[in-house]
């Protein structure tokens, strides 16, 4: 004899059981897709480091920069000095040249200012992301 409620439990047992089966499922979706999240942080870290690298390249620069100016106004100062007899044509070009030196150094720096920005906002909001609660 199957009553009503011994019905409705056998109902219940099959949805559940069919639930978990695809809950299951998602599961190893999930492992799969956490995996190749692995390989992208990873391939994110490699991506960081390369930046760094560039942040530390870009440093250099200045200061090589800082050390060029500082040669070329001591040039400058020997002339006006009456160090340097001739060379007037030839500080003339070598400021010219600082100039075009210091237009690329300005562009270089404003694109890795917004490279440098973006990729602090994204890890931020990334972070954000994994400390929500579940």
């Amino acid at each position: 004899m199957t009553s009503e409620p011994h019905l409705a439990m056998h109902t219940d047992h099959r949805q559940w059981l069919a639930d978990l089966a695809m809950w299951q499922d998602d599961l190893a979706l999930w492992v799969q897709e956490l995996s190749a999240v692995a390989v992208d942080l990873d391939r994110a870290v490699g991506a960081l480091e390369d930046h760094r690298q560039a942040v530390g390249c870009h440093g250099e620069q200045l200061r090589e920069e800082q050390e060029r100016v500082a040669k070329h106004e001591r040039a400058i100062s020997r002339y006006d000095h009456g160090e340097l007899v001739s060379g007037l044509v030839q500080l003339v070009e070598e400021h010219a040249e600082g100039g075009t030196m210091h237009q690329r150094l300005r562009s270089a720096h404003e694109r890795l200012k917004r490279h440098h920005h973006m990729i602090l906002a994204r890890v931020s909001l990334l972070l954000k992301g994994f400390a929500e609660p579940m």
